[in-house]
């Protein structure tokens, strides 16, 4: 596999109607030098494809426990912001695991090859391709390593040692994507969603618009996950709300749970099978409550 094959897959997507382009869709050239994924000509623009430890990263692990409370049933799934797409991956296997039957979307600026999945997240990658010349460490810290590399270098990895990266799909492990600024043109169109997830996404960024969009398509047993900035006014709020037992931005009958210290929060909607166990065992609570580890505090809803 090459650069101008995996293209080949994306233009494949786009001819069948599951890649849909905003008309104004411009990806923030220079504002975020990691989100590209692979080369993409805009207009004669040529953006340079990379992956990185910013648009690789791996499913949280929240996920599969929210999945849970759908299993043996039907789920539309939006994810906002999937990089290379192997978080998406990752959830579409686990749906199957969990007897759910998926839709999966996605909703950003660089479209991914639905038949050929990205098979490894970013720390992965990395301790695969750490000794490979090409790689670029940006930063080391406490948090681990910061890094880059351009994905032509990954294709000519995986051909020279026949190590799988990106794996083949004879069906789309993504049914449905939309490109371009999903809070303009009614990019979404009139859909809802079951799950939708944001791991540092358009809903970790400045504006409260990103945030009060998705929820206005969650479904009314709809469930949303997303990590969030505190620093940034969304995240103030996220915080201050959950401080209150209140956040004004969701209804009063959703059940929200606020992890301060991972900066996450999850929102499910009043109808959610996830609200329901929330409410049996929360029947005096407010609307919103802090976890101080959101995966225990989960854990303990389903005990």
């Amino acid at each position: 596999m090459n650069t101008e094959i995996y293209l080949e897959g994306v233009h494949k997507a786009r001819r069948e109607g599951l890649i849909r382009i905003s008309a104004s869709y411009d990806p923030e050239p220079g504002v975020m030098p990691f989100s590209n994924h692979i080369d993409w000509q805009i207009g004669d623009t040529l953006h340079d494809g990379v992956l990185s430890f910013t648009n690789t990263r791996p499913l949280y692990a929240v996920v599969p426990r929210i999945l849970n409370y759908y299993r043996n049933s039907s789920v539309r799934y939006l994810e906002l912001g999937p990089g290379a797409g192997n978080a998406l991956y990752e959830f579409s296997q686990i749906a199957r695991q969990y007897a759910v039957t998926v839709h999966t979307c996605s909703a950003s600026y660089t479209p991914v090859n639905p038949f050929a999945p990205l098979l490894f997240s970013g720390d992965e990658l990395f301790a695969m391709l750490s000794d490979n010349p090409a790689m670029e460490i940006i930063e080391k810290g406490a948090q681990g390593c910061l890094w880059r590399i351009q994905t032509e270098e990954v294709f000519r990895f995986q051909n020279q040692s026949n190590h799988p990266v990106f794996g083949e799909s004879p069906t789309p492990f993504i049914h449905l994507q939309y490109i371009g600024d999903f809070c303009q043109e009614n990019l979404l169109e009139s859909q809802q969603f079951d799950i939708i997830y944001d791991m540092h996404g358009p809903l970790h960024r400045r504006l409260i618009e990103p945030i009060t969009t998705a929820y206005a398509h969650l479904s009314d047993k709809g469930t949303m996950f997303f990590v969030f900035n505190a620093q940034y006014p969304p995240g103030r709020m996220m915080l201050e709300g959950a401080g209150r037992g209140a956040i004004p931005l969701f209804s009063q009958s959703d059940a929200i749970i606020v992890d301060p210290g991972a900066h996450c929060a999850l929102i499910a909607k009043e109808h959610s099978p996830l609200a329901r166990r929330f409410k049996e065992k929360y029947p005096q609570k407010p609307q919103t409550v802090t976890a101080s580890r959101i995966l225990d505090f989960l854990g303990w809803l389903e005990s």
